[in-house]
């Protein structure tokens, strides 16, 4: 349970960025190039982002914040570094 608990929150940043990084990358581009020359003056500008973009980009940027927290909070839960100018000799290295 503990094991879970302590790494559920980076699971669920990470699967949060793959899957808005797949929503956003898998959107179909609602425009294409032609060979021929336009009946008409008009300029055809696409709706870009899409809504579904949009969501991609919000679900990728939870996912990075939930992710990013759940790594400084593990470094941060870390025990203290011993020093390394304070040498300490035992009886055996003498």
């Amino acid at each position: 349970m503990t094991a879970l608990r302590s790494y559920g929150a980076g699971a669920l940043g990470a699967a949060l960025l793959v899957i808005g990084i797949v929503v956003v990358t898998t959107q179909p581009v609602g425009f294409g190039w032609t060979a021929y020359a336009p009946l008409t003056d008009a300029t055809f500008s696409p709706p870009f982002p899409t809504p579904a973009m949009w969501i991609g980009g919000a679900l990728a940027a939870v996912g990075l914040a939930l992710l990013a927290g759940w790594v400084g909070f593990r470094l941060g839960r870390r025990g203290p570094r011993p020093d390394p100018t304070q040498i300490v000799q035992t009886p055996r290295d003498l």
